[in-house]
């Protein structure tokens, strides 16, 4: 996780596992041995699901005792002395086992097959459904479970894609059978190791200050809804030493050692409980409820925390009583219309004492997830960024009694604010992270999964748009933008070096670099962050001189696309640049574009206006301005601009559609380079 304190930037997961004794994760990880070792217990009575463990069934044959549903066989198998009954079920569960999937039973829905499994095997349930629909004797709808507690009930077309969604709260979810289940987790250990990290940028007596410890984390599902985890610390490297938060950073301690269980509470929706070592150097205990609506296109979120400080000195454990609360309510959407979008909003009174409000925009590309979050509380407005990535291996192994694995995910996070503000205690049961990836408008939005999966297609991401971004971070000529946006999906990262006599800042004392990262985050919306730094001048260096931190600016730029260019058919676009802060970087602007081919050539052209709309230190686009852009081919791209103070030209060579140079010449006659990696997510 990430924070920024005095305006720069930082990410920190001392946020995360805090403090303990040694004693605490031994003997967790001993009673997690124990409870994947020890017999299971008795099954509960049918009509009791999820009252207790669950006993484990054979694979493939399968009766399930107490079943309140009767199987009946397919109509091409129903008139069959040769096919007894629930043989129809033992035929589904041998079919979920092939596959990978767990936690198995099987029944039947009016005419269709209820195959219930839990997947730990795919990253997605559109995964799952493609392979039982790519090996399913007869039409089906699947019910899938998390942590063995019934989650969502997928109904399917006639090919086996999702077209409804119901969770246990909804009136119309199906009664599933009691009794056991084949090939239950409870007799599976996870073992993870993963890589707890801090980083700080902007500090003027160390520019660049980090820390990372070593994770090692026993996880394990004793009953249905409920989730061990114990884990350890094992110090790597800590530039930051111990603070009143973090009091034994930089010791070996015990990392997050808690209990989560969740629930379904008929209509009311999923609560959750969590109870342990927080991190954060917390403890205490938290609760949650949820209630998603229409397949999870709106879901209503709450929750409470309780809790105490907790940290290990040289004398021993030192706590506090848990007498510190904070707690959120909030609600968040996916508009069926752009799969893979989440808009989130919340009230809360945070970890320490600071009350506000904060929203979050959230986009899942593939396997990607990009958030921005913005926040206002303890009188301070404070911006993020969250990146997660997907770590190998993308099928995980199942039916193991031990897996030895990494984390699923690896998240990088930015914060404007360092200050401890805005914060809720990590590692405790969410709701939401529970239902992911079972809403509705992804599993019938994202149905290429689906296809891939059950055809036995290999999916291969598109070559980008040939729409490299400028050197001012976003795409378009030189400086100036263009009508158009990158394609939805369409990511590049790059690089842009400035002489000192065509600097934006500074100009003629000292050069400009600039790193950017551009993203078409939405239909039509093209988003993009940069990075600006001003080798050479030490802004605090009065206030302690010879300080090694070079001034450097941070701004995030957005543009609309209006109306689409086509051909001669001009397109329209609205744009800002470095929107927040002091607008070092400024522009406002509204610009069209024509894209046409002309003697078998492709060609932009553009023109637009910049007027001063907010108070800036600086324009860098003021007035009118246009570009002129030729395509030879798809090796070079020479073009001529005018950006409202200047003349530039230059060319940008693409050596495929994915690595991009451009050497250009401000004002005519200062040369200045960049680069540029681009792909589809």
């Amino acid at each position: 996780m990430m924070t920024n304190r005095n305006g720069n930037s930082r990410t920190s997961t001392r946020r995360r596992p805090a403090s303990a004794h040694a004693r605490v994760p031994a003997a967790a990880l001993v009673v997690s041995l124990a409870l994947a070792l020890a017999p299971p217990l008795a099954v509960a009575p049918a009509g009791a699901q999820g009252a207790g463990r669950p006993e484990e069934a054979p694979v493939p044959r399968f009766v399930a005792p107490g079943d309140t549903t009767v199987w009946s066989p397919p109509a091409d198998t129903a008139s069959s002395p040769a096919v007894p009954p629930h043989a129809a079920a033992s035929r589904w569960l041998a079919l979920m086992d092939s596959l990978g999937l767990e936690n198995l039973s099987a029944s039947r829905l009016d005419d269709r097959a209820l195959p219930v499994f839990e997947d730990r095997r795919y990253r997605h349930p559109e995964q799952a459904l493609g392979r039982i629909a790519r090996v399913a004797p007869e039409p089906f709808s699947g019910v899938e479970r998390r942590h063995g507690l019934p989650t969502a009930f997928m109904e399917t077309d006639a090919e086996g894609r999702p077209s409804r969604v119901l969770y246990p709260s909804d009136r119309e979810f199906p009664r599933l059978p009691g009794g056991p289940f084949a090939r239950p987790t409870h007799r599976s250990l996870d073992l993870l190791i993963d890589v707890d990290y801090a980083y700080e940028l902007g500090q003027i007596d160390q520019p660049f200050q980090w820390s990372m410890d070593l994770r090692w984390e026993a996880d394990y599902d004793p009953w249905p809804g409920a989730h061990l985890r114990a884990s350890w610390l094992t110090p790597v490297h800590d530039d930051f030493g111990p603070d009143a938060i973090h009091p034994d950073a930089g010791r070996p301690r015990p990392g997050p050692t808690l209990i989560e269980q969740y629930a379904w509470l008929g209509r009311a929706g999923l609560a959750s409980g969590t109870a342990g070592l927080l991190g954060d150097n917390r403890w205490g205990g938290s609760f949650g409820l949820a209630r998603p609506f229409a397949g999870g296109i709106v879901l209503l979120d709450a929750q409470g925390d309780l809790t105490g400080a907790f940290a290990v000195s040289d004398s021993g454990i030192v706590y506090s009583s848990a007498n510190r609360f904070d707690g959120f309510a909030g609600f968040s959407i996916r508009p069926p219309q752009i799969p893979g979008l989440a808009l989130r909003a919340r009230v809360a009174r945070y970890l320490y004492e600071d009350q506000g409000i904060e929203g979050r925009i959230e986009r899942r590309f593939g396997d990607v997830w990009l958030s921005f979050l913005g926040q206002h509380t303890g009188g301070f407005n404070s911006l993020g960024v969250d990146l997660t990535l997907p770590v190998p291996p993308m099928l995980r192994p199942t039916h193991w009694p031990v897996r030895l694995l990494p984390p699923p995910t690896f998240r990088i996070s930015y914060r404007t604010e360092a200050t401890p503000i805005g914060e809720l205690p990590d590692n405790v049961a969410s709701r939401e992270r529970f239902l992911g990836g079972t809403w509705a408008p992804e599993l019938s939005g994202e149905s290429y999964r689906y296809r891939a999966e059950r055809e036995g297609l290999r999916r291969r991401p598109a070559a980008p748009a040939l729409e490299p971004v400028s050197y001012s971070g976003m795409s378009g000529f030189i400086t100036t933008p263009s009508a158009a946006v990158l394609p939805e999906g369409q990511v590049e990262l790059g690089y842009s070096n400035l002489p000192k006599a065509a600097a934006w800042d500074h100009q003629g004392a000292y050069p400009n670099e600039a790193w950017n990262g551009t993203v078409g985050f939405l239909p039509r919306l093209e988003v993009g962050l940069r990075w600006t730094v001003i080798p050479g001048l030490r802004a605090f260096d009065d206030v302690l001189p010879g300080t090694p931190l070079v001034d450097a600016d941070r701004m995030v730029s957005g543009r609309v696309e209006l109306l689409r260019t086509h051909g001669w058919r001009p397109g329209l676009a609205v744009g800002a640049e470095d929107v927040f802060g002091t607008r070092r970087f400024h522009s406002t602007y509204v610009v069209a574009g024509v894209h046409p081919t002309t003697f078998g050539l492709q060609a932009r052209a553009s023109a637009g206006y910049a007027p001063p709309v907010v108070t800036a230190a600086r324009h860098t686009l003021d007035g009118g301005f246009g570009a002129v852009e030729l395509a030879l081919g798809k090796l070079a791209t020479p073009v001529v601009e005018y950006d409202s103070h200047r003349w530039n030209a230059g060319v940008g060579i693409h050596l495929g559609p994915y690595v991009h140079l451009r050497v250009a010449w401000f004002d005519l006659k200062y040369a200045a380079l960049g680069c540029g990696l681009s792909w589809t997510l």
